[in-house]
């Protein structure tokens, strides 16, 4: 205890006495020490003294004493702890045990042991990429020890990496979406503490080709013409062009067309079988690509066929169709003409077909003429003609099919026919060709049959034949040939005794058959008339019961269309004489006197007398016998007398 006093007071403190001693490090590392790289290493520091000494570490080089770390830890006994032995980590480290009393060290060279030089794989010197795409450069360290520390260099220079395109991955260099200004040459380099090692890759960046986008799509070109197809191009490395005609390769130089350096498409003369799809196939390692050209080859108009100008002959109300196949590119414009003006289409009979002919479904005479079909397109122009020739069957117009003539007159039978070409008319009678001769038949231009002084024989059936090309036509005519009525006895008379009936018949002949009609007295007679009976088959007239008055002359009165004939029949009714004094007169006279005897006889018509003496015929012209000289032995025993009626057959 400290006691401390005056005359003021006094103060005390307690004191308490340390005995103590310095330092010393009874467990020390050895002076030379060492491990693997990467492995944990501890260096012991055990130190005693009173009080406890405070242990610290210090690395020669270093600034101060060493602090903890992650990978140093200083432990409560003084042990220090290194974690992942590294090359950095080697050196001279000194333990330092203090107290208050002083200070004691020990110092140990730590080593760090199994080093190896960094060492990488083998790359391919050259890595082919296409921009855009993104590349992986290789440096896969095999070894070294500690592991190096990768750096890159393009082209001799540190690399720059661009945030989002460049980075590190496990050594290798990743480059995003290459550009063509991304090639050169990349050095990877390793390195640690015992040396260093590298591997260069040039980076060739290639670009897929491309085809400009002002390139044309389409040509034009008309035939025979020289055209040429570009297809402009760029990439990395340059690309090759290749061509191909409608999916098919092409060479570069071929009979009808080459390729020049540039990879255009030349066709120096082009034809129809030029046209088509033309494809420009641009190609490199990067990728290729392709355009479709199409080249269209105007071919001017051409009609199919060796004339520009042709006949056609057809048959009216047929089919026709007047051939227009036209052949061209692009399709023609096909119109027709007729005669110089346009042909309509509206209503009609015929069309136009999609190969260009004008097709008639029924063709009419009316569509006759020159038809001229022209075909037009960008090209050019050319035309055909076809002239039409409408044949129509021959028609013969309408006309009577029944003629008749008189005997002897002339009879001109007509034929008219039309037709396309003109119809040839012939005649035919009942079958034979009529030969025709300047006498009687004859033939004229128009056709019509004339035959001058027709006889009988000339009737029958005439056909007129029309005939051409396009088919015949007939027309049949009944030609009658009319013989006027001729009664064969014009005259006739006949007494018929009275109250008798009496046939009259009219003996005709004629054609056609002549109609009779009787007359009496130049009237006719009514065939309702009870006294008359007309038989109307024969034409002949009877007369019933006649009486005296019936005395008239008759009239047969015979018609047909050629004429007309009278025949007269005198009829005479008649009455038989009848002596009107009755009885037998005896006239008795002298010899040598007049003998005076009448004889009253009553007869229609008065009859004729005359007398007998003896049965010997006595001329007197009268009805009284006078006999001037009576003598018995010339006259016998008396006259007779007898009453005749004489002259016309008398009808009992």
């Amino acid at each position: 205890m400290c006691v401390a006093a005056n005359e003021a007071g006094s103060d005390s403190m307690p004191v308490n006495l340390f005995v103590g001693a310095e330092p010393e490090i009874i467990l020390a590392p050895s002076r030379n020490t060492g491990d693997d790289y990467g492995q944990n290493v501890t260096l012991p520091c055990l130190a005693q003294g009173y009080p406890k000494p405070t242990i610290r570490w210090e690395k020669v080089g270093a600034e101060g004493f060493l602090t903890e770390s992650s990978r140093m830890d200083v432990l409560p006994n003084g042990y220090l702890v290194i974690h992942e032995l590294a090359v950095d980590d080697r050196g001279t480290y000194i333990c330092h045990a203090e107290n208050a009393f002083g200070v004691d060290t020990a110092v140990t060279q730590l080593r760090v042991t199994g080093l190896v030089q960094p060492s990488i794989s083998a790359v391919s010197p050259r890595e082919i990429v296409t921009a855009s795409d993104k590349v992986s450069l290789l440096c896969e360290v095999v070894m070294g020890n500690p592991p190096p520390s990768i750096e890159w260099y393009r082209d001799g220079s540190p690399m720059d990496f661009e945030v989002g395109r460049h980075r590190l991955e496990e050594g290798r260099l990743v480059i995003e979406s290459v550009l063509v200004s991304d090639g050169g040459r990349y050095t990877c380099i390793a390195t640690n503490e015992v040396g260093n090692a590298s591997v260069t890759t040039q980076l060739i960046v290639q670009v897929p080709p491309i085809i400009l986008e002002d390139v044309k799509q389409s040509y034009t070109v008309i035939e025979t013409k020289s055209v040429q197809l570009n297809c402009p191009a760029e990439g990395f490395p340059r690309p090759q062009i290749q061509w191909l005609f409608n999916g098919e390769p092409i060479s570069n130089n071929g009979l009808d067309h080459f390729v020049d350096d540039q990879g255009s498409l030349s066709i120096p003369f082009a034809a129809s079988e030029n046209g088509g799809t033309y494809t420009c196939k641009v190609v490199n390692p990067a990728g290729q690509v392709s355009l479709d050209i199409a080249l269209h080859v105007l071919v001017p108009p051409s009609i199919d066929g060796p004339d520009s100008s042709i006949s056609l002959n057809t048959t009216e109300f047929n089919p026709v169709t007047l051939p227009c196949v036209v052949r061209s590119n692009p399709p023609s414009e096909i119109r027709w003409t007729r005669n110089g003006e346009p042909v309509p289409f509206s209503g009609r009979n015929y069309y136009q077909s999609s190969s260009g002919s004008l097709i008639f479904q029924r063709v009419e005479e009316s569509d006759r003429g020159y038809y001229v079909c022209i075909a037009t397109n960008q090209a050019g122009n050319t035309t055909k003609i076809v002239e039409l020739e409408v044949h129509v069957v021959p028609r013969i117009r309408e006309a009577d099919d029944e003629a008749s003539v008189i005997v002897g007159e002339m009879l001109s039978l007509e034929c008219n026919a039309y037709g396309n070409p003109a119809p040839e008319i012939s005649w035919q009678k009942d079958g034979t060709k009529v030969k025709f001769h300047k006498r009687r038949f004859v033939k004229e231009d128009s056709g019509t049959f004339t035959i001058r002084n027709a006889r009988p024989g000339d009737q029958g059936t005439y056909t007129c034949l029309a005939t051409n090309d396009a088919g015949a036509d007939r027309r049949v005519v009944r030609v009658s040939v009319f013989i006027a009525p001729n009664i064969t006895d014009s005259f006739q008379s006949y007494n018929v005794l009275v109250d008798r009936d009496v046939m009259l018949y009219c003996d005709v002949t004629g054609f056609p058959d002549p109609e009779i009609e009787w007359f009496i007295n130049n009237e006719a007679i009514s065939p309702n008339n009870i006294k008359y009976s007309i038989d109307e088959s024969t034409g002949s007239l009877e007369i019933l019961s006649l009486s005296v008055e019936d005395t008239a002359i008759y009239e047969c009165r015979a018609s047909n269309p050629a004429g007309l004939a009278t025949g007269e029949f005198e009829i005479n009714v008649v009455e038989p004489p009848k002596v009107t004094n009755g009885t037998i007169e005896i006239v008795k006279v002298m010899m040598g006197d007049t003998a005076d005897m009448s004889c009253e006889i009553h007869s229609t018509p008065p009859p004729e007398i005359s007398w007998e003496v003896e049965n010997q015929p006595i001329s007197v012209s009268s009805s009284a016998l006078v006999l001037p000289d009576n003598t018995s032995d010339s006259h016998g025993p008396g006259p007779r007398t007898l009453a005749t009626i004489p002259a016309s057959p008398l009808i009992l």
